[in-house]
């Protein structure tokens, strides 16, 4: 990791050059703050450098030194912040991850910016959920900081930050898998148990519940323990809410919201329609309350990849705003990667689909093939009759005629009679 802002001046001009794909690339690991270990020299430089991180730095330093800024929208993508005169803050990374793969999030940013990771507005903790960090000095003052998570799981998705004091974010939408919940959104099952614990490990402690605003009372559906756990045997729709929980200790009230979240079908893994037909998709989600449904297009919002006049949001079978749209016509351009991502405060769901547009007329290529394999087959049999009754007719002329025949045998009769 990397040491505090008061030692980065003392770093910025050891730099130590490595050649990568070949690129000339100028990476230096700062020393470690216990001294140097078995991975570092006598210098404090490291013997081994991560190689995915060098091939991060690398290609954003080659499109910074073009000159051009680019941005991604498939599983993984560099994206370029301005902020006043000067880059600011760069990030690469992937955009798209099934559940279990892994992903990593790459940030350059100066020192200003110096790199604390967020999630969703939470600090990141290294070691905690699967996050791991490593950190770095680039060229100019700049400072290279990688997330990874080596097994994706949907509550990975989310908004990512490498500096509080900017707004930019890199999304991450985890694809496939069910519904997870978070500390602090719990999903209900109807009939099943439901636990909510204030504060982990107390004993003994008097704790006041509040459900929706009004206090929670204990009674045979509902029980409070001493030890700040609010336990319901079995749940109902009715237990649907916002629960805050205090007691005697604790800085600030916490907020647990229960809710109901459901995707009954996934949307298919490729969808096929013709040029200038209609694009009908449907995202089977049911939730109480009603969840946040935005559909994207290659990882963009689709009010900002389509035209507006073409689309229509309405809602699904379940009445859930937005859950279906409708594209009318359908164009080439709209070939995509669609997602309809579900949002349940900190809860995240979505589901996928290939869009594929195929040409107005690619349903007839198939029958004018056949009607062009018919004409060419009539073609070759009306020139093979043609030629072969020509040829019979040929060798009927050069055959004598019967009658011909049967004179010139008469005549040579005649003639034989005579001679005798």
């Amino acid at each position: 990791m990397a040491n505090g802002t008061g030692d980065i001046g003392k770093h910025r001009e050891n730099l130590v050059s490595f050649k990568v794909f070949g690129h000339l690339t100028r990476v230096l690991m700062p020393k470690p703050r216990g001294g140097c270990g078995s991975k570092f020299d006598e210098c404090g430089y490291p013997k081994v450098i991560d190689m995915e991180m060098m091939n991060h730095i690398t290609e954003i330093l080659v499109q910074r030194s073009a000159g051009g800024a680019v941005s991604g929208s498939s599983s993984a993508g560099v994206g370029r912040y301005n902020s006043g005169g000067g880059i600011d803050l760069e990030y690469s990374g992937h955009h798209f991850v099934a559940v279990g793969d892994k992903f990593s999030i790459t940030c350059i940013t100066t020192v200003d910016l110096y790199p604390q990771w967020t999630f969703n507005g939470n600090a990141v903790i290294p070691g905690e959920a699967g996050f791991t960090m490593l950190e770095g000095h680039g060229t100019q003052g700049y400072i290279v900081s990688r997330l990874s998570v080596v097994q994706a799981h949907t509550f990975h998705a989310g908004e990512y930050k490498c500096s509080p004091l900017t707004d930019k974010t890199h999304s991450v939408y985890v694809i496939g898998g069910s519904v997870t919940e978070t500390e602090d959104t719990r999903v209900l099952h109807e009939g099943s148990p439901l636990s909510l614990t204030c504060t982990q490990n107390l004993t003994n402690v008097d704790t006041v519940w509040t459900k929706d605003g009004e206090t929670v009372t204990e009674n045979d559906h509902i029980k409070v323990f001493k030890n700040t756990t609010l336990y319901i045997a079995s749940a109902a729709v009715t237990d649907i809410g916002e629960y805050t929980c205090e007691h005697s200790g604790q800085d600030e009230p916490k907020v647990f919201n229960v809710v109901q979240l459901k995707l009954h079908k996934e949307l298919p893994k490729s969808t096929t329609v013709l040029e200038n037909d209609k694009l009908a998709l449907s995202c089977q989600v049911e939730g109480n309350p009603p969840p946040t449904v935005q559909w994207l297009k290659n990882g963009e919002l689709m009010e900002d990849s389509i035209n507006s006049t073409r689309l229509i949001f309405s809602e699904n079978e379940h009445k859930i705003p937005n859950a279906s749209l409708l594209i009318k016509p359908i164009l080439k351009s709209d070939i995509g990667n669609y997602i309809c991502l579900i949002k349940q405060y900190s809860l995240q769901l979505n589901t996928t689909t290939e869009v594929r547009v195929k040409d107005i007329y690619a349903a007839l290529w198939p029958f004018l093939a056949i009607v062009a394999e018919v004409i060419i087959l009539c073609v070759i049999i009306f020139i093979y009759e043609k030629r072969r009754i020509k040829a019979n007719f040929d060798d009927s002329d050069s055959d004598p005629a019967p009658d011909q025949k049967s004179v010139a045998d008469h005549n040579k009769d005649a003639e034989v009679r005579q001679r005798k």
